[in-house]
């Protein structure tokens, strides 16, 4: 006997595909109330349990991207790997961030935090480099300030004297050309802004500001040499006269040692030419001590030159000349003088020993010796 089977699950079912497929459902139309309630049966094949309809026709909820035919009935899909990710989820890598959280580094820093190097500085804290000074070491001198930056810092020094041209020192002294004396005995002198070295002066010298070594206060210069007068040096009134071609000579005393440097004498004009001798003395003039070479007179002082310098002991001497010509000379006719005359060419040759002659006490003639 033929067993009888039921399909009203089978009748519905079929029912609900072909509404899906057409488009069209026996349910009333128009009801926004109206939907169908499958049984379960029917739902296990394929479909959800309640298919809300409305409107048009019939919407059929179907879960996830499963299909109503042709798929694992049921199962949702709607991703393309895992749900609402590209990997990690909300990421590129680490969460919110390319390499470590919230940096590129250390955290917040290009190295140290908050710093290019050591904290706050470039170098030592709170300077350009070592604090207060100047890097690199620099001297400069403009006008009257010489300036120094250092480890030390800046130090300023006033230049008494401007700066040196073209250097960054200051002047040592004024004006070039200007004679110091660091002693009584020694001098220097200013040249290109810098002191020469210190020079002695000779031993009958002084120093005297501006003007270097100089000879004492009352005494004269001859190439050189201080000297001091002896003789008859105090001008003569009287107007005298010598005859060419003999050699006079007068006695006058040396108050103290020393070397002869010349001779000289308060000549006349028209007087020519003469030499001048210095004899010692010895009851007389005896030996030779010192000569000059011919020189022209003329009217005033009139000092030359020994042919060397011969030291000399205190004491008597007889000094006297010949002439080319007649000579003119000064005299004192208020006094005399012990003298002695004797025949001698000019251009001969002194005698070492004066030998003998005439003697007279005739008035003084202002001839005189040099003595250094």
């Amino acid at each position: 006997m033929a067993r009888r089977v039921s399909l009203p699950a089978v009748r519905v079912g079929l029912f609900a595909v072909a509404a899906l497929v057409w488009g069209c459902s026996e349910l009333p139309l128009g009801s926004p109330d109206a939907e169908d309630v499958i049984p379960a049966a029917d739902a296990a094949a394929g479909g959800t349990s309640v298919l809300p309809m409305g409107g048009q026709g019939a919407l059929a909820l179907l879960g996830g991207g499963g299909q109503p035919s042709g798929g694992t009935a049921g199962v949702p899909s709607g991703g393309g790997g895992t749900p609402n990710t590209g990997g990690t989820p909300n990421t590129g890598g680490a969460f919110n961030t390319g390499g470590t959280p919230n940096t590129g580094g250390t955290p917040n820093t290009g190295g140290t935090p908050n710093t290019g190097g050591t904290p706050n500085t470039g170098g030592t804290p709170n300077t350009g480099g070592a604090p207060n000074t100047c890097q690199p070491e620099r001297i400069t001198c403009s006008i009257m300030t010489r300036t120094v930056c250092d480890a030390s810092g800046t130090v300023a020094t006033t230049c008494q004297f401007g700066c040196l041209t073209g250097t960054t020192d200051c002047r040592e002294c004024p004006t070039d050309g200007v004679i110091d004396c660091p002693s009584n005995t020694t001098t220097r002198s200013c040249t290109n802004g810098r002191w020469t070295a210190t020079t002695a002066c000779l031993a009958t010298k002084v120093c005297e500001a501006n003007k270097g070594c100089v000879c004492p206060a009352g005494q004269g210069s001859l190439l050189g040499k201080c000297y001091e007068t002896a003789g008859f040096t105090v001008p003569f009134n009287y107007l005298g006269t010598v005859s060419p071609g003999f050699l006079y000579v007068q006695k006058m005393n040396l108050s103290r040692a020393g070397n002869v440097v010349g001779l000289g004498m308060l000549g006349q004009t028209g007087s020519g030419r003469a030499r001048m001798v210095l004899y010692k003395d010895a009851s007389g003039p005896s030996s030779l001590v010192s000569e000059t070479p011919p020189f022209d007179v003329f009217r005033g002082q009139v000092n030359v030159a020994a042919t060397a310098t011969v030291a000399v002991t205190a004491g008597a001497y007889w000094v006297g000349a010949v002439f080319e010509t007649t000579g003119k000379f000064n005299q004192d006719y208020n006094t005399s003088v012990n003298a002695r005359t004797r025949a001698h060419p000019f251009t001969t040759s002194f005698p070492a020993t004066f030998g003998s002659g005439t003697d007279s006490t005739p008035p003084p003639i202002n001839y005189y010796v040099l003595i250094e």
